[in-house]
Order: structure tokens, then sequence, then C-alpha cells
């Protein structure tokens, strides 16, 4: 007997068969990404122009990055997966000038001072690398929303960042460390501040931040995921500049 799922696959695969492959391409490629990945798996028909379908949603939703994108080896799959992370990353960035108007002590010294030594936590973590990322987003979103009054709490905002991110990304600890060492103790946190900060002010901290924080920032892209598509453009050619070995580098 057969099912109805059945019934309605052969019918797909004969109604694609009797319709030109450029109507099928115009139509799919009004679809979204993932219901595009979906259809192109549905019948051969689709399969055979999956290619242009993703090329054809690209110019319809990007043309101008269609246009400088385009080449003879441009993979549209992929091209168009990069360019719907872009859309996501530019919405969460952050109003740079309202930075510059909230912030009457904090300047971009004081940003950079602090984001080094973050970086230095969480090289001696041995964090997951995209953490630092999101602490850095997650910094940059309070900055935009909260001005920091004393320039001695400022560090106590890039620890609740870095504690935030920590507990939205999946991260991968040293063997060193002891189970009492991996959690997100405020403790822990409290004493990389060399005891500046108490717990609790760590974790009224990391509170702020994180009702600061929307959703849609949280699983935002961030500067890795680029580095890593550079860093595959990088190892794919046939000649690798010192520039994209240094990519290579920096993305791994």
């Amino acid at each position: 007997m057969v099912t109805t799922r059945s019934r309605s696959r052969a019918q797909l695969r004969g109604m694609a068969e009797h319709f030109p492959e450029e109507l099928w391409i115009q139509v799919l490629s009004h679809l979204g990404g993932k219901d595009i990945g979906r259809a192109v798996c549905a019948t051969q028909v689709f399969a055979n122009v999956r290619e242009n379908v993703w090329r054809s949603a690209c110019e319809r939703r990007w043309p101008a990055w269609s246009q400088v994108a385009a080449s003879a080896d441009t993979q549209w799959k992929r091209q168009y997966e990069l360019l719907e992370l872009r859309e996501k990353e530019v919405d969460a960035v952050p109003c740079v000038q309202a930075i510059n108007k909230l912030q009457k002590v904090v300047n971009p010294r004081h940003r950079m001072v602090l984001t080094e030594w973050l970086a230095e936590v969480s090289w001696d973590w041995q964090l997951e690398s995209t953490i630092l990322f999101k602490a850095v987003s997650y910094l940059d979103r309070y900055l935009s929303q909260h001005t920091v009054e004393v320039l001695s709490r400022f560090q106590l905002v890039g620890i609740a960042c870095l504690r935030a991110a920590m507990g939205d990304t999946v991260r991968r600890l040293p063997v060193r460390l002891t189970d009492q060492d991996i959690n997100l103790d405020a403790q822990r946190f409290a004493y990389i501040s060399d005891r500046t900060y108490t717990p609790e002010e760590v974790e009224s901290m990391t509170q702020t931040v994180a009702s600061t924080t929307p959703e849609h920032v949280k699983d935002a892209p961030n500067a890795k995921m680029f580095l890593r598509s550079l860093w595959y453009r990088a190892i794919m050619s046939t000649l690798l500049s010192s520039d994209e070995m240094h990519i290579y580098t920096v993305a791994r």
C-alpha cells in the first residue's frame, strides 16, 4: 500500500519533470535558506539546479554583494550562508555614537586594555575562542546602554561579560582544573580581579549584563566565523600569501 507521503513525493517528482528548470530556479529562490536546503534534496530535478538556485537567491536578496562575489569558482550556497551571517551581525552591532555619547570616563584605550586582559584570561583558561569574541560583543552592548561612572568599575563589567559569555557558550577547559573550578562560581571570577571585587558584586553585574544583552545578540555571529571563512579560502588557493598565512594562524 502506497503511503500518503510516498504518493506526495511521487507527485512532486512528476510535477517537477513537466516544468522547465528556469521556472523552478525562480520559484525556489524565493524561499529562505533552510527551505532551499530541504527543497533541493526533494527531487533529482531540484538537485541538478541547486547551484543556480543558491545564486539566484543571493542575487535576489543581496544584489550588490552578489555582483562582487560572482566568479567561476564561487560556491553560492556558502556565499548565501556568509551573507546571511553578515546580515545578522549588522543587526547585533551596538551603536558607536551611543557609546561615545554615554561614556565620559571610559575611552577607546581603556576598552583596548580591558579586551587584552580578557584575552589573556581566556588564553590561561583555554576557553573556546568564540567566548572572547562574544564577551567583547556583550561589553560593547553594555557600554552603549549604561554609563560607567567610575573607571575602577570598568574591569568588573569586563569580568561579568566574560562570565555571561561562558554561560552562553560551550567551553573547552584545561585538564589541570579541578571539578570545583569547572563552574561559573562568582568566587572564581572575583579571584582573577585580585579580590578587587566581591563575589556578590560579580554576580550582580553578571545579571545586569545578561539582562542588557538581547537574545539576537547572544546568537549573532562573531568575527571568528568570518576568520574561519577567510582561512578556508586561503588554504583552498593555489598560492598562500603572507597575509593569508596570518589569517590561517588566527582562524585556527
